[in-house]
C-alpha cells in the first residue's frame, strides 16, 4: 500500500513539475508567436490582422502559430470573410514598433490586448490594419465579451490621434 501511494506521489509531482515547465510562472525569455493574415470580405476590401503571442518556447510558439491561424480563418469564415496566410514567424525579438504593443503604449493602430491571468494563457496582442478610427473603436467594444472567455485582464489600447 505504502508503494501505491509513493508511485501516486512521484507521478502528481512529476506531472506538476512538467506542467510548471510548460506553463511557467513567469516566461522570462519569450518567442513571438507572428501572424499575419489578410481578410478579404464580399465588398473586396482588404483588412490585415496580425496576432502576436509571446510564448514559452520555440516548440510552443510553431504551436501556438499554427492555432492562430486556423482561429482566425475558422472565425473570419463563419463572417462570410476569406482569410489569406500572409506569414508565419517565431520570433526571439520584435521590432521597436511591435515591441511597445507589449509595452502597453498608445501607437499608430488600435490594439486588442489579452493579459496573462493565469499560467496556461499568454500574453497576447491583436491588431488590425486598414480599418476606419470608427471600425478600430468596435474592437474596443469587443473587450467585454472577449474577456468572458479570458481569465487575464483584456483592454483596448487606443491609437494615438
Amino acid at each position: 500500500m505504502l508503494i501505491v501511494a509513493a508511485a501516486a506521489f512521484f507521478a502528481y509531482k512529476t506531472r506538476q513539475q512538467r506542467q510548471q515547465q510548460a506553463n511557467p510562472a513567469v516566461i522570462e525569455r519569450p518567442v513571438y508567436a507572428e501572424t499575419k493574415v489578410d481578410l478579404k470580405g464580399d465588398s473586396g476590401r482588404v483588412i490585415n490582422s496580425v496576432v502576436l503571442v509571446a510564448t514559452a518556447s520555440q516548440t510552443e510558439c510553431d504551436a501556438a502559430a499554427a492555432k492562430m491561424v486556423q482561429t482566425v480563418i475558422d472565425a473570419s469564415a463563419r463572417k462570410g470573410v476569406t482569410g489569406t496566410v500572409k506569414s508565419i514567424e517565431c520570433k526571439t525579438e520584435l521590432d521597436s514598433r511591435m515591441a511597445r504593443l507589449f509595452a502597453n503604449q498608445p501607437t499608430f493602430v488600435t490594439y486588442m490586448v489579452l493579459g496573462r491571468g493565469k499560467p496556461e494563457e499568454r500574453e497576447t496582442r491583436m491588431l488590425y490594419w486598414g480599418v476606419t478610427v470608427e471600425e478600430s473603436d468596435l474592437l474596443c467594444e469587443m473587450v467585454p465579451q472577449i474577456q468572458k472567455g479570458w481569465v487575464g485582464k483584456v483592454s483596448c489600447v487606443r491609437a494615438q490621434r
